[in-house]
Order: C-alpha cells, then structure tokens, then sequence
C-alpha cells in the first residue's frame, strides 16, 4: 500500500493560498471551469482539493474521476517494469517476441526499452483507437511497414501506436488483458481504488472542457461514452481521480528511495534516468526516460523545481489549431521529496500561460518544501 499518510492534523487551513487564490480568480471570471491540486511531501499529504466546477452544472469534488489522456502511459510503464524486474521479460526485448509485426527491415531494431523511450523510430499516429477494438488496432500496427512514410530518423514523442505495442507485450507476458493487469499491478498495490482503463465509475466521471466564446463550455470527447469506458486505450485513455494519480507518483519516491513496495529501487532508478532526447518541434529538448519524462518540474513549473522530477502530463492536441492544450501534469521530485498532481477541467488557448502561472504560485506556497 502507498504511503501517503492522511491525517490531516497538521495542514495548515490553507496549504496552497496563492496557487488556491490563483485559480479561484479565473474560475470566477469564467478563464476555466475548475482545477484539481494534490500535493505530497515525503509521503505527507499537504493538500488534496477540488477548486471551481467539473461542468456547467456540478461543483468539483475530489473524488471526480477524468480521463488521462497521455498521462497513463506511466502505468502501462510500470506494468513492463514488474515483468522485468520479476524476470519474465528484458527492457531489451524485440517487441517483435511478443506482438505480431514483421521481422524485417526496421522493425528488427524495436524493442521494449526505445518504444517506452520514444527512440524506436516509428512515426507518430493519429487514428483514433476507440474507432476499432484494442486487439483489431494492435492488428493493423505492423500492416505495411516498409512505407516511407512508418518511419523517422530520430526520436520522436509516439502518441499511440507504440504504446498498443506496449500493452499487447504486456498481455502476451501476464497472460491477461492490460485493463486486468494494471488494475493487479498497479491500481491494488497503491490503493487506487478509483484508477482504470475500463469502466470508471459513472456517477464520479468529470470530462475535460473546452471553453468557448462568452465564456460557455462543451465537453471533450474523441469518442462516445460507450467506447471511452469500454474501450482500451493504453496511450491516452485511463481513468483516475487526481489524488489516486498523486498516490501512484508518491509510492515511486517510495520506491525510488528504497522503501516502497510497488518496485525496486534499481528498477525505478533506471525507468527514470535520461534514455533518449527528444526535439518535438520546438527549441527546447525533451529527456526522456522509460515512460516517464525527465526534468518534468522545471519545464512546466520554473527553475525553482528539480531537474531530476520524473512525471508526465495530459494534452488535447485536436481542439484548435495550434499546439497541444496541457490541462494535467503529474509528477515526483527527488530532490524535494514533493510530488503534485495538477488537473484543469477545461482548457483554452492559453494553456501555457495558465501552466506557468500556476507554476509561480507553487513556487511560493511550497517555498519551504523546495528550500
């Protein structure tokens, strides 16, 4: 079981005023619809809040359960590392030992450790798994792959198709569907009673928001109801209430430190030390380590954070035109002992600002933690 101690006794009433003040000021003005914040030190929870509103007709709560996006593809990650750290499989298999793809060409070079590290070559696809079955889309993955067009020179960030790839390994190796092995793997041993690739519970499922002129709201969606909770999608689906995510990162710095149960240390250590540099199009490079990625603090939240912080964040890339929307970044630091998990309900325009602004404030009311 996650460490994460929940006696709140010694919280202050507010743990969190500037970042708290912050986004009541734009949930006020109708800038987003509501936000959720946990954050821990050493395994001590310092705070776990639900701030504005879920949807148009319903406050937020903490025990809200959305969607992750590409935040869960660290769970699939830590269902390879068991495997490996239990010896049923290597970080340096070929994918092609578990998964049908061809034995040729490219394909020869794939193995588990680059397409978690995002440095596998394969070329980044935007179909839509809830369109076809988890087993039908695997299928279709390794369909023509001597095409131009499958193929990069250097690493780069892979949104879906090799994390089916990951998944289907990770079947082929528990013997089980992934759904079942997360929830075993990971979900039970955290005590994230709420965290699942299938099935949220209806009642406490918030989706994500975009806001639209004079300040109106629509949800979010790539896909019914019906296929986003019956569905699998290992590389931007997952469901989770915000503090279930914040217990997952908790018990890594557990595990990072020696003392968790989830995984070993040396196992942890190795997932989240530099294995690829990523250039997504823009002047900053992205570290990548096995599923996770590096220095996640400072890019999203300044300086003032750890350059060892291990973590990843959840994006809408298809709303609008321009770059993806960050509205979730979760992740653990080393060095300050924090973790936090921060989930938007909606997004706009302005995701970047927000995220920097939000930055700040953490910045301050967790000065003494960062000290």
């Amino acid at each position: 079981m996650a460490s994460v101690d929940h006696d709140r006794s010694d919280i202050s009433l507010d743990p969190i005023p500037a970042t708290r003040g912050l986004l009541n000021s734009w949930t006020d003005s109708g800038e987003v619809l509501g936000a959720y914040v946990f954050v821990s030190h050493h395994g001590r929870l310092v705070a776990d809040v639900a701030i504005g509103r879920c949807s148009p007709e319903r406050s937020s709560r903490t025990s809200d359960v959305g969607r992750l996006y590409c935040g869960v593809k660290p769970f699939v990650a830590v269902c390879l590392a068991k495997a490996v750290q239990d010896g049923m499989m290597e970080f340096g298999a070929p994918v092609r030992e578990f998964v049908d793809v061809p034995d040729t060409g490219q394909w020869k070079s794939v193995d588990i450790l680059s397409l978690l590290a995002h440095s596998s070559g394969l070329r980044p696809s935007h179909d839509n798994p809830y369109l076809r079955s988890f087993d039908s889309y695997v299928a279709t993955i390794g369909r023509d792959d001597e095409r131009p067009a499958r193929w990069v020179g250097q690493p780069v960030y892979n949104t879906t198709d090799a994390w089916h790839l990951l998944a289907a390994s990770v079947e082929r190796v528990f013997r089980r569907p992934i759904d079942a092995v997360v929830e075993e793997v990971v979900a039970q041993p955290v005590g994230a009673d709420s965290l699942c690739l299938l099935h949220p519970v209806v009642e406490d499922y918030a989706p994500l928001h975009a806001r639209g002129p004079s300040a109106t709201f629509r949800e979010v969606s790539d896909a019914p109801r019906r296929e986003l909770f019956s569905r699998v999608n290992p590389a931007h689906g997952g469901f989770s209430r915000n503090g279930d995510v914040g217990r997952f990162y908790s018990e890594l710095l557990d595990c990072h430190a020696g003392r968790g149960v989830l995984l070993e240390a040396r196992v942890v250590r190795e997932m989240t030390r530099p294995h690829a540099i990523l250039n997504e199009g823009s002047r900053q490079q992205h570290v990548w380590g096995l599923g996770f990625e590096m220095a996640v603090a400072p890019r999203y939240f300044g300086v003032g954070w750890g350059r060892r912080s291990f973590g990843h964040s959840g994006a809408v890339g298809y709303v609008t035109q321009g770059p993806p929307r960050v509205f979730l970044v979760s992740l653990a630091d080393p060095e300050s002992g924090l973790v936090l998990s921060l989930r938007l309900a909606s997004i706009d325009a302005r995701s970047g600002f927000r995220l920097a602004s939000i930055g700040r404030s953490l910045t301050t009311d967790l000065a003494d933690y960062l000290a």
